[in-house]
């Protein structure tokens, strides 16, 4: 079995869908401060239920219920850049959870390296 030699770290941020930050929905607004920051790629996750540390039973509509579902924004990075910007969310949330775990990153491209991959295959051909 090999070693994993690409270790991140994912960073998972717990919210709601109504959540909001300067009247914005908090899940854009976290969107925007990762891109600003130059992550990679970002990626916001829809549950079909959920609930927190607020749990409160009551017998509300589908279409209430359905306001209040619950949304999971994750990145992967190495372990100093998650650090950093965990403040940040921090201080725009105020309700949710974050959490870290290691990964090991197995495949990893973008379509510029796509292109350049076909370019190189293309030569190979002629």
């Amino acid at each position: 079995m090999s070693e994993y030699t690409n270790e991140k770290v994912l960073l998972r941020v717990y919210i709601n869908e109504n959540d909001k930050y300067r009247r914005k929905p908090l899940f854009e607004a976290l969107l925007d401060l990762f891109n600003s920051e130059g992550y990679a790629v970002a990626t916001v996750l829809k549950g079909v239920a959920g609930f927190g540390a607020l749990i409160v039973h009551r017998d509300d509509a589908p279409a209430e219920r359905a306001r209040r579902l619950p949304l999971i924004v994750e990145v992967i990075s190495c372990l100093e850049r998650i650090e950093e910007i965990i403040p940040k969310i921090s201080r725009m949330m105020n309700d949710g959870m974050i959490t870290m775990r290691k990964v090991a990153v197995a495949h990893y491209c973008t379509n510029i390296s796509r292109q350049e991959k076909l370019k190189e295959l293309k030569k190979m051909a002629h």
